[in-house]
């Protein structure tokens, strides 16, 4: 691509799907994080309230 001449139609149309793609997968990552980020603000004002119950870990055992 000459940078005198500017990009043709079909390299413009090309770069506009990339974007679209790119601020599509950039909502879904925002969506997910923001979710995530409720859970743990969820989860973090249960347990300052004392409503959630320890989770209680097993060691295993060795196999022989």
């Amino acid at each position: 691509m000459d940078n005198n001449q500017g990009m043709s139609y079909q390299e413009l149309i090309s770069q506009l799907k990339t974007m679209k793609d790119q601020i599509q997968k950039h909502k879904e990552l925002v969506r997910e994080n923001h979710l995530l980020d409720s859970q743990y603000w969820y989860i973090c004002t249960q347990q300052n309230k004392g409503m959630l119950e320890p989770i209680k870990i097993f060691k295993e055992q060795e196999k022989t």
